[in-house]
C-alpha cells in the first residue's frame, strides 16, 4: 500500500477522526507538560479512567515547577488509585531533572526524550509529534491492531522484526505535516474502531483495503500467545492499634508498591495462617493475639493476584513498641499518607470516617 493508496488511507483516518475524536482534557493544549502528564497516566489506565486521575494530578500540580518543587510522598499520594508508581516515582524525577537541567524545558525530539527516566519510545513519539510537530508516529497496541489487520500480518505481535515492519508501515501513513493529529486520529480509530477482539468492520472507512477484512481473519490479527499465568500471593497484614493510633510500613525493595505504606505484613504461602513467630517477624512484638479477622480481599496487577486479610489487634500490656522500621500514626492521619488501593479499600470497608474524608 504505497503512493495514492496510502494517501486515500491517510485521507479517510483523519476524516474519520475530525467526525468521531474523543474530547479528551489533554487535546486542548499543545503544552509539552500537559500531554507528558497525560501520556505517562495513560500507559496502565484505561481513558475512561484516566481523565478523573489526569484532572486531579494537573489541578494539584499544574505545571513542571510545581511537579518539581513538591515532595515523592506528596506525589505518590496524589496518584493514589492509578497503581503502577513506578510512574509517578519516575515522573517526578523528570521533571527534578528537566527543572535542573534543561532549565525548565522540555526537548523537542524523541532521542533526547528517551533518555528521561520513564519516558520510552512511545511517549516520546507521543510528545515529540503533539507538542512539537516532529514526524514520528507512536506505535502502541491501538497502532500495532490497526497496522497488522490492514496488511494481514500472520505473525505473533510480540515476533521479532514485526514492530520494525509496523514502524516502517506506519510512517509511510504519517502526516508529515500534522503528525500529532494523525497520531492522535491511530489512537482513537483503533480504541473505538478497529477494537479487540471483532472490530466494527461494517462501518470502517478502511474496509475495502483491510487484508484481514478482506480474508476473514480481522478476529484472529494480531494473533499472540497466551498470556502469563497470574503468581497468587498471600498478604495477612497486622493493623495493630495503641491509644488512638495505629502502625504503618514503608514498602521498599524491588517489589511492588515501592515506596507506598501498609500494615506489617506477613506473606505466608496458600493455605497458611500467621502464627506468634510471623507477627513477631513483623513487627518486633510477642504475644500478639489478633482480635478479629477481616474477609478476605483480592487485588489483581498486571501478572499477580494479592489475597489479602487484614488482623485487628492491640499491643500487648508489658511490651515495648515497635522497631524503627514502623511509623506509628494517628488514626485519623492514614489518608495523609500514599497507601496500595488494598489498603484503602479495607480502611472505607472498616468505617475509618477519618480515611474517607482524606484518602
Amino acid at each position: 500500500m504505497k503512493g495514492s493508496v496510502s494517501e486515500t488511507i491517510r485521507s479517510k483516518i483523519k476524516a474519520w477522526y475530525r467526525k468521531n475524536r474523543r474530547d479528551l482534557p489533554w487535546r486542548k493544549t499543545s503544552d509539552p507538560y500537559h500531554i507528558w502528564v497525560s501520556e505517562i497516566i495513560l500507559q496502565q489506565t484505561r481513558v475512561s479512567q484516566g481523565i478523573s486521575h489526569y484532572l486531579k494530578f494537573v489541578s494539584r500540580f499544574p505545571d513542571l515547577k510545581t511537579l518539581a518543587a513538591a515532595t515523592e510522598e506528596d506525589v505518590l499520594k496524589t496518584w493514589q488509585g492509578m497503581g503502577y508508581y513506578t510512574r509517578a516515582r519516575n515522573l517526578y524525577k523528570t521533571a527534578v531533572l528537566i527543572t535542573n537541567s534543561y532549565n525548565g524545558i522540555f526537548p523537542g525530539t524523541p532521542e533526547e526524550l528517551v533518555k528521561l527516566p520513564g519516558i520510552g519510545s512511545y511517549t516520546a513519539a507521543a510528545i515529540a509529534s503533539i507538542a512539537y510537530r516532529y514526524p514520528v508516529p507512536t506505535i502502541d497496541a491501538n497502532v500495532i491492531r490497526i497496522i497488522a489487520r490492514l496488511y494481514g500480518m500472520q505473525q505473533d505481535i510480540h515476533s521479532v522484526g514485526l514492530k520494525k515492519k509496523i514502524e516502517t508501515l506506519t510512517m509511510e501513513l504519517l502526516d508529515q505535516e500534522n503528525p500529532g493529529e494523525f497520531n492522535q486520529a491511530m489512537m482513537d480509530f483503533g480504541s473505538l474502531q478497529c477494537t479487540p477482539g471483532v472490530p466494527g468492520c461494517s462501518s470502517c472507512p478502511l474496509n475495502q483495503y483491510c487484508k484481514a477484512h478482506l480474508t476473514g481473519m480481522e478476529d484472529k490479527i494480531p494473533m499472540r500467545k497466551e498470556k502469563k499465568k497470574l503468581q497468587h500471593r498471600y498478604f495477612h497484614y497486622l493493623v495493630l492499634t495503641d491509644h488512638g493510633h495505629v502502625w504503618l510500613h514503608k514498602r521498599t525493595g524491588n517489589d511492588i508498591w515501592h515506596s507506598l505504606y501498609e500494615f506489617p505484613l506477613a506473606e505466608m504461602p496458600a493455605g497458611k495462617q500467621p502464627d506468634a513467630e510471623s507477627w513477631y517477624k513483623a513487627t518486633g512484638i510477642s504475644d500478639i493475639q489478633p482480635e478479629k479477622i477481616s474477609k478476605t480481599y483480592r487485588h489483581t496487577l498486571s501478572h499477580q493476584m494479592i489475597h489479602a486479610t487484614f488482623y485487628q489487634a492491640t499491643i500487648p500490656p508489658g511490651n515495648k513498641q515497635p522497631g524503627d522500621e514502623l511509623v506509628r500514626v494517628p488514626v485519623q492521619s492514614i489518608g495523609t499518607y500514599p497507601l496500595p488501593v488494598l489498603i484503602a479499600r479495607y480502611l472505607a470497608d472498616s468505617g475509618t470516617a477519618d480515611y474517607r474524608q482524606k484518602g
